[in-house]
């Protein structure tokens, strides 16, 4: 049984941008994680995936007919998943180093549903970026109304990909992604975590680097 799964929609994302991503995951990841590449049927299929899949063992793909938006492939992704956790990137985006270890480390000791951990958003045609670090928590308890309207305000909650979740619990109370919903799906997931009462805990450092880029994210979609 895999320790983690990493799962990536992506839909027309450049060759370079799932270089990118991929490297960065991969070198994020222990050899008992695997990485699981989901193609929302793009128009031209990135055949390339196989390459990277030959070379390294962890490396999933999963082709997609057609087109069925972030929130169906992400769910597609769930379905192959064996990991004990799961996590969410996009294929734009970019993981930091040992993030995953450390987050996976504090839900194995805490026994925590969901660990989440602070953002970088880089706007790339301005040169511009921010950070977001949630403050130090590593108890595993329940999101209070204090703590939901913290994260909210500083918009770490109404993500996916900068959390590790326990997939036990996420099949337990079959938790996924609402179809049809664009953008809004990464808030109904996680507040269908709280709704079924995940325990948390939060890491104070960046783990996630988010490139705001037009045309190739999968937030694209609109039904």
């Amino acid at each position: 049984m895999a320790k983690l799964s990493v799962i990536i929609p992506g839909y027309n994302t450049p060759e370079t941008q799932w270089r990118r991503c991929l490297d960065s995951i991969r070198l994020a990841c222990g050899s008992n994680d695997e990485i699981i590449c989901v193609d929302d049927g793009s128009r031209k299929r990135p055949e390339f995936l196989r390459d990277i899949a030959n070379d390294d063992f962890r490396v999933k793909i999963v082709f997609l007919e057609e087109n069925v938006g972030q929130a169906a492939a992400r769910n597609k992704g769930m379905e192959v998943a064996r990991g004990e956790y799961v996590v969410f990137a996009d294929s734009d985006d970019i993981v930091l180093p040992d993030v995953y270890n450390v987050a996976v480390r504090i839900a194995d000791t805490n026994a925590s549903d969901i660990v989440l951990f602070g953002v970088k958003t880089i706007w790339q045609n301005d040169g511009l970026y921010r950070e977001v670090i949630p403050r130090n928590s590593p108890k595993a308890e329940p999101l209070s109304t204090e703590g939901l309207k913290e994260l909210t305000e500083r918009q770490l909650f109404d993500v996916v990909c900068n959390k590790v979740y326990r997939k036990s619990f996420i099949d337990a109370n079959s938790i996924r992604f609402p179809s049809g919903i664009c953008p809004g799906e990464d808030t109904m997931f996680v507040l269908s975590c709280i709704n079924r009462g995940a325990k948390w805990s939060m890491l104070d450092r960046i783990g996630y680097e988010y490139y705001r880029l037009d045309g190739t994210s999968l937030s694209t979609y609109k039904p």
